[in-house]
């Protein structure tokens, strides 16, 4: 098991480096543990972990590949300090709650004052659960398992806000998902006092932040839920699917559009339409960028929900760039079919 887990949190950076964060959490614990018999565990561990993270080194030694957005820096604690003790813990906490008012637009929300009191209780209950992880190490009463997972678990905290203060990634509230891992090893802290509180008496305690969490979580999807039912059918699905419509009518199978609109509309489309990002730099598959690029044809997509670029200007580059650019619309989405300057241009 020990192994295993090694090789999958190796996997894990490989398929994003955000477990990073981790890294003294996983492999302290598992280095603990495998001392305990270190001729049996230490060799497997540390070879398990190594190949684990094959994938992320030839990824990063890849020509192209770039390691910025890996930086830690001093220069941006003042700037993080402030965003976490404002913006960021609260949020990750659920004492604060952002709720989608257009799809990307997210706007604080407001809570009743009985509410606000649950969330406060919450965030003040989980911050007791993580503090008595740390202290319960010393509590020989404990089985020492429960305590060492309960010591781990909740040293995630102090690692991860200490990496969130240091990196040159936190932008704006949203970098709250850089804390996300606090929800995901809050389980692992509460085992000491879930120990010696008993599983009714600790339901009890951690009840206000379980509240507090799943109203942050619901809330938060805004438009998406209306009350306690999910909304399946939004009015944005039927103008996607009606741009997908559109491009299919014209053969067209490549376009370009925002980041955030990018690769939603090619996992949408089911690949059936690839679209890259207008700014190659963001792109996160090579290939689509090169199938983008070979197409004499494509399309330029803009979401007004999701989209950062100003319209005219895009219109304008768009026209001095290629031989032919015809714009139209398909529900929301402003649509631009392009042929290139060096292609024949195709029949609709």
């Amino acid at each position: 098991w020990l192994t295993l887990g090694g090789l999958l949190y190796g996997l894990a950076v490989s398929a994003d480096p955000s477990p990073m964060v981790l890294a003294p959490i996983v492999l302290g614990y598992g280095a603990l543990v495998a001392l305990r018999r270190p001729a049996a565990r230490v060799p497997p561990f540390t070879l398990a972990t190594v190949i684990g993270l094959v994938p992320f080194a030839l990824i990063h030694l890849a020509t192209g590949a770039k390691s910025g957005p890996l930086g830690l820096s001093t220069s941006v604690f003042a700037h993080n300090w402030d965003l976490l003790g404002r913006e960021c813990l609260p949020w990750a906490l659920s004492y604060k709650v952002y709720r989608a008012t257009n799809v990307m637009d997210y706007q604080a929300w407001e809570p009743s004052v009985a509410v606000n009191a649950v969330q406060m209780t919450g965030a003040i209950v989980a911050g007791t659960i993580v503090t008595s992880g740390i202290a319960a190490v010393f509590v020989k009463k404990i089985p020492t398992p429960i305590r060492r997972l309960g010591f781990f678990g909740a040293m995630t905290y102090p690692v991860a806000i200490g990496a969130f203060l240091l990196s040159v990634m936190v932008m704006d509230h949203f970098s709250m998902r850089y804390l996300a891992v606090l929800t995901v090893m809050l389980p692992f802290a509460s085992m000491p006092a879930a120990r010696l509180l008993g599983g009714p008496r600790f339901a009890i305690l951690i009840a206000p932040h379980l509240v507090a969490s799943a109203l942050c979580g619901w809330v938060g999807y805004g438009p998406f839920v209306r009350g306690f039912v999910p909304v399946l059918g939004t009015p944005e699905l039927r103008d996607d699917y009606a741009l997908l419509d559109l491009l299919r009518s014209r053969g067209i199978t490549h376009a370009e559009a925002d980041y955030w609109a990018a690769y939603r509309l090619t996992f949408l489309y089911g690949e059936q339409v690839v679209v890259v990002p207008t700014n190659p730099n963001e792109d996160r598959y090579p290939p689509y960028r090169r199938a983008f690029e070979a197409a004499p044809v494509f399309a330029y997509v803009f979401d007004p929900g999701r989209s950062r670029e100003d319209l005219a200007e895009a219109e304008a580059s768009l026209v001095r760039s290629n031989a032919s650019v015809e714009r139209t619309q398909a529900g929301r989405h402003t649509v631009f079919v392009v042929s290139r300057a060096d292609a024949t241009p195709s029949r609709p």
